[in-house]
C-alpha cells in the first residue's frame, strides 16, 4: 500500500507544480500584454478622421473605376451580341 499511496501523492504534487506554472505563465502573459499597450501611440481623434477620408475616397475612386470597366465591358460585348 505505501507504493500505492506515494505514486497518488507524487501525482498530486506535480499535478499542482503544473497548475503553478500554468498560472505563472498566465500572469506573465498579461503582465507583459499590458505592457505592450502602454507603448501603444493612439492616433489623434483628427488623424483617424483624415485617414478615414482617405480609406473611402481610395474606395469611390476604385469603385468608379470598377464600375468604368464593367460599363466598357458590357457595351462591347453588348455590341458584338447585336451584330452576329
Amino acid at each position: 500500500m505505501p507504493d500505492i499511496e506515494a505514486k497518488v501523492k507524487g501525482k498530486s504534487v506535480a499535478k499542482n507544480k503544473a497548475g503553478k506554472k500554468r498560472t505563472e505563465g498566465l500572469k506573465r502573459y498579461f503582465t507583459e500584454t499590458k505592457a505592450e499597450f502602454k507603448k501603444i501611440i493612439w492616433p489623434t481623434p483628427k488623424e483617424t478622421f483624415k485617414q478615414t477620408a482617405i480609406v473611402f475616397l481610395a474606395i469611390l475612386i476604385f469603385g468608379v473605376f470598377i464600375w468604368a470597366l464593367d460599363s466598357l465591358a458590357m457595351s462591347v460585348f453588348y455590341n458584338l451580341l447585336q451584330k452576329y
